[in-house]
């Protein structure tokens, strides 16, 4: 029988050192993480036993939240519908009536709480458009910056280890290869999400042993509150602090890279 003691300490390997559980009755416990909204709040995450099985959930605070600054019946519309539903299912979270669960599959406690992570904060990406009233074009922008610097056959774009990952819970938005150094994991950077998010999986490959480098471009970093830039910044081996102002800095990088002419 996997114990409390067990279940934190995966919780610590697979997702972040600072992970605690607090224990708030028979079988459920509160699970602690780092992880904020843009208001500072820390992410709602509850382990429990659901019948038969242990799973991990929001218990309805992720769609609570953004109804607080969207219309209910908006939420669920156009591009924001795409999103959230690719977010629910591409995790393999469950939604029932709005409260997200991420079932553990034998004792993969760590993935669990990682999808539901992942899920909740791309869902709540949809809030800071919202805000923002139109998407920025930062993702495609460095996918230009991208195109002009490496060969199209050498990047794969969302790739996960098909081994070690085969549902996907840890991707990486650009993957190139370089046949003289192990492959360069590159992440977009925009937000406090984004960045805790691309640190996970940056730490994850790390403890599996795959041979990488990584490499994070942000929009704008000043943006990214202290503590998540700390995280990523210990954990990631190169960084661009700005796109748009370093876009010939990012090409050169990259071509550099490919090319076995820079670290």
């Amino acid at each position: 029988m996997t114990t409390v003691a067990a279940i934190e300490a995966e919780f610590k390997r697979k997702v972040c050192a600072q992970i605690r559980l607090l224990a708030e009755g028979k079988e459920r416990f509160r699970v602690l993480t780092p992880f904020r909204f843009d208001d500072g709040d820390h992410l709602s995450v509850v382990l429990k036993r659901d019948r038969d099985r242990w799973g991990l959930t929001d218990e309805g605070n992720t769609f609570m939240r953004l109804s607080y600054e969207m219309d209910e019946k908006t939420i669920m519309t156009g591009v924001r519908k795409t999103v959230i539903e690719g977010a629910i299912e591409g995790n393999g979270i469950e939604d029932r009536n709005g409260v997200l669960w991420s079932m553990v599959e034998g004792d993969a406690f760590g993935d669990a709480l990682f999808s539901l992570i992942r899920a909740i904060l791309r869902i709540t990406d949809v809030q800071s458009w919202t805000r923002a009233g139109v998407r920025n074009t930062f993702k495609e922008d460095l996918k230009a910056v991208i195109r002009e610097s490496v060969p199209p056959q050498l990047v794969a774009f969302d790739w996960h280890d098909l081994a070690s990952d085969p549902k996907g819970r840890y991707p990486v938005d650009f993957r190139i290869e370089s046949g003289k150094r192990p492959p360069l994991f590159l992440f977009g950077i925009q937000d406090d999400r984004q960045c805790s998010v691309a640190t996970i999986v940056i730490l994850h490959y790390q403890k599996i042993g795959v041979g990488f480098r990584s490499l994070a471009v942000f929009e704008d970093q000043e943006e990214i509150t202290r503590k998540a830039l700390a995280r990523m910044s210990d954990a990631v081996h190169k960084q661009f602090s700005s796109l748009p102002v370093n876009k010939k800095q990012v090409r050169d990088y990259l071509a550099g890279y490919v090319n076995g002419t820079v670290a």
